[in-house]
């Protein structure tokens, strides 16, 4: 059984947190920042811990050696069947997937809301971040995994599907499960407090998109 924490009635918004082990500090921060601003959000339902065995070993691979973001499209991945299960019923607006880049001290998102060209939430959310100080990432996202390699132009990727493995927030789409998603990528370089900040703000720009 997968935990979750559920706010209201047929939940318009779904929150995860701890997809990857090594970025555990996504799940404090965004707990917080949902008590924080709970009554001024839609109704929504929260996976703090993806992959519970990951958080247990901070890694980023799971307890059986995976990446379960690249294991969305498989039928034999325990943790991967555990979520399906749990959010089958489910059909939400939003699907929002925080990470954290390890590496970096610019801030990036993915973008699935819309089918083509850039979310009014997206761009929302890259303005709010730019607001705190923080740069906006260009470059490639991450040229080491050959699921990825995607070109970030100032914060901003089109979010699509990798032929190495679907990712959790390319399956809430695809199955039905959400509308759309954002996967906010929080750097991983930049203070706790700053990061605190980051999440702040990405919650003020769901609530104002």
């Amino acid at each position: 059984m997968i935990d979750y924490i559920l706010s209201g009635k047929n939940p318009k918004i779904l929150f995860s947190t701890g997809v990857h082990g090594d970025e555990p500090v996504m799940v404090a921060l965004v707990t917080a920042a949902l008590k924080k601003y709970k009554a001024k959000l839609p109704s929504y339902l929260y996976i703090p811990k993806v992959s519970p065995s990951a958080l247990a070993l901070g890694t980023r691979k799971n307890g059986h050696g995976l990446d379960i973001n690249r294991c969305f499209g498989k039928a034999d991945v325990s943790e991967v069947e555990g979520i399906k299960e749990q959010l089958k019923d489910y059909h939400f607006d939003l699907h929002v997937d925080f990470h954290e880049d390890t590496i970096l001290y610019e801030f990036y998102l993915y973008d699935c809301v819309t089918k083509a060209g850039e979310s009014e939430l997206a761009l929302k959310i890259l303005e709010k971040v730019r607001g705190l100080g923080v740069k906006l990432w260009n470059g490639i996202d991450d040229p080491d995994d050959p699921a990825l390699g995607n070109k970030v132009v100032n914060g901003y990727c089109r979010s699509h599907q990798s032929p190495a493995g679907m990712s959790f927030d390319e399956w809430t789409v695809t199955a039905g499960v959400a509308q759309g998603a954002i996967v906010p990528e929080i750097p991983g370089m930049v203070t706790k407090e700053m990061k605190k900040k980051i999440v702040e703000a990405i919650f003020q720009g769901i609530m104002q998109a």
